[in-house]
């Protein structure tokens, strides 16, 4: 698969190994079902293995000494998750937790190793693929230092588009905990975030549900702090 297939970086990693899921079923165990709230990976735990998605929504987040939780990205379909477990003996620094029920391959590194040298264009493309997971990390510490919170918001939102998640939905189902977790920020500060960009008609609610009304706009709040 040519580099130039894959997305930019978005918040959420989806669809990235698709080319591939035909090829890594046939090399894998069969899926596995796993409910809601099931903990892939511990922070301080070494993982048992990695997981190809085949289906649902997982988080990738960390967490304080006092229990504040600060989401690092989501997987959808068609991504391989827990990367910690790439080096096979060590303890993971992040959680990682089905947000829906899930359908999951687990492959251990032995396996992945096949994979690679039964398929050179697939061990080139994970490669890229870890790139691409790196690189949303450096934006993420990038973004959460250098940004005041309503600048970091309206460049979650401005990801969150980018993704088939929006694409399908046209809207954000995520609630302000989720998305003050997102952006390292309280609850409270990005319900005022809300409410503001909402009276600026830059964006709408319902139900639950966030709609970007206005994209130039929130593409000048991040611009301005560039």
């Amino acid at each position: 698969m040519a580099r130039e297939a894959y997305d930019p970086i978005t918040y959420i990693l989806e669809d990235s190994l698709e080319p591939y899921r035909s090829f890594i079923l046939e090399q894998s165990r069969k899926p596995l079902d796993y409910p809601k709230g099931t903990i892939f990976s511990q922070s301080g735990q070494v993982p048992k293995c990695l997981y190809f998605l085949v289906e649902g929504i997982v988080k990738i987040y960390t967490t304080n000494q006092r229990g504040y939780v600060r989401i690092v990205g989501f997987h959808k379909d068609n991504s391989l998750f827990v990367l910690d477990g790439l080096r096979g003996n060590e303890p993971s620094v992040v959680m990682t937790e089905a947000l829906t029920s899930c359908t999951a391959v687990p492959i251990t590194v032995p396996e992945l190793h096949r994979m690679c040298d039964l398929n050179p264009a697939f061990c080139r493309d994970l490669m890229l693929y870890v790139g691409d997971v790196l690189r949303l990390m450096c934006l993420d510490a990038q973004t959460q230092s250098v940004r005041d919170a309503t600048t970091r918001l309206a460049s979650f939102f401005l990801l969150f588009m980018d993704s088939n998640e929006y694409k399908t939905h046209g809207c954000v189902r995520l609630t302000h905990e989720s998305l003050a977790s997102a952006i390292n920020a309280s609850h409270v500060h990005v319900s005022r975030i809300c409410a503001t960009l909402k009276a600026e008609g830059v964006i709408a609610t319902k139900r639950g549900r966030i709609y970007v009304l206005d994209e130039a706009t929130l593409r000048r709040y991040v611009d301005d702090k560039s």
